[in-house]
């Protein structure tokens, strides 16, 4: 097959330039990727770019290579905290084998986008298993935070920090309890900082020694 001669846009040259060079990009929470990135240059008028559009094919190809390892790291990634592809499509309501379908290449961006949110955030399983109920989704989300910022202060005072969500009617109470800690007596209840007032609609936060 004879490919026909490429030419310029602006002025139909056929004397051009081609200039190849690999280029490196990197997938959203994905691994990096290359492509062969081609732009010719007119020698007649100086105009340059892609004319032939090889360069957006390249980029698609690799993207999508990339884009089916990071599908299948992720649903790999679920399963090693036990969060199974029959469980997903459990709680989520989606067809039977949604996921094995995804996982050997049928999968849109949106199918990528929904499983990032997951692996970044798995307890949204705990949510949809719930059925989304907005109570349980705010309890959740307390407590993912407050597990977070648990081992923020662990980092910050060098001991291992327990950390204890109580939900009443009207108020969430966090405790941090640490072992170790030199400001506070092990037997003391007064708290190192609080947040927000005990009983009122405010989340409350209480660091103790212990």
């Amino acid at each position: 097959m004879i490919r026909e001669s490429v030419h310029c846009p602006a002025c139909g040259a056929t004397s051009l330039k081609k200039n190849e060079e690999i280029r490196t990009e990197q997938l959203t929470f994905g691994p990096q990727f290359q492509f062969k990135e081609v732009m010719y240059e007119c020698s007649s008028c100086g105009e340059s770019g892609d004319f032939t559009g090889e360069t957006d094919k390249n980029l698609e190809v690799a993207e999508r290579h990339a884009q089916e390892s990071a599908l299948r790291n992720y649903i790999e990634g679920l399963s090693e905290m036990h969060i199974t592809m029959a469980y997903i499509e459990r709680v989520f309501e989606l067809p039977a084998r949604t996921l094995t379908r995804w996982k050997s290449g049928d999968f849109s961006r949106t199918s990528l986008a929904f499983l990032r949110i997951i692996v970044a955030c798995p307890w949204m399983t705990e949510i949809a298993e719930n059925r989304f109920d907005p109570d349980f989704a705010n309890q959740v989300v307390i407590r993912e935070a407050y597990k977070t910022f648990g081992a923020f202060v662990e980092a910050k005072l060098g001991s291992a920090v327990a950390v204890d969500v109580k939900h009443g009617d009207n108020s969430t109470v966090v405790t941090f309890s640490t072992q170790g800690m030199k400001s506070v007596p092990s037997d003391s209840e007064q708290p190192i900082f609080s947040v927000g007032e005990s009983g009122s609609a405010n989340t409350c936060l209480a660091v103790t020694g212990s």
